[in-house]
């Protein structure tokens, strides 16, 4: 068992530029990476009632599937409290157990937490940071429209 930590750097509709990264530690680090820009986020605006924790839940899931292994624990930055963490969550939990389904990855214990608590959420921060100064490469505004589209027929 593993952490995948999930950090981002800017907020979606307040950024035009916003890096998502996410990391697995186990003898060596993993990551993955998103950046989106602007015209990214404006293809899924006002598209559906909670779209902007629809489009995080489902970078989230873009950035993480790839390293969660069976019984890894996610974890994300505490930026999210409240009903967008409980949504991004919800979201989130969707997307694995449709997408994943017939593995041992469809239900994932999601945590969301400060860095001063999770160093690998420090970790994911510090990849955060690396992305946006261009240090490390990421993918820039991938196809999410599958898992976007299946989240928007959600009630």
């Amino acid at each position: 068992m593993a952490v995948v930590a999930i950090d981002t750097s800017g907020q979606i509709v307040r950024n035009p530029d916003v890096w998502i990264v996410a990391i697995r530690k186990q003898n060596q680090i993993q990551h993955t990476g998103i950046h989106i820009n602007q015209d990214f986020q404006n293809e899924f605006r006002n598209i559906s009632k909670n779209w902007v924790d629809k489009l995080y839940a489902t970078l989230f899931f873009k950035t993480s599937n790839t390293l969660l292994r069976s019984h890894d624990i996610i974890q994300i930055d505490k930026d999210f409290q409240g009903k967008r963490a409980a949504h991004v969550r919800h979201y989130m939990e969707c997307l694995f157990g449709t997408f994943n389904l017939g593995s041992e990855r469809t239900k994932p214990t999601i945590q969301f937490l400060p860095m001063k608590y999770s160093e690998p959420v420090r970790d994911a921060h510090n990849h955060t940071q690396f992305a946006r100064h261009g240090s490390i490469e990421v993918s820039k505004n991938p196809n999410v429209k599958k898992e976007f589209d299946y989240l928007t027929r959600l009630k």
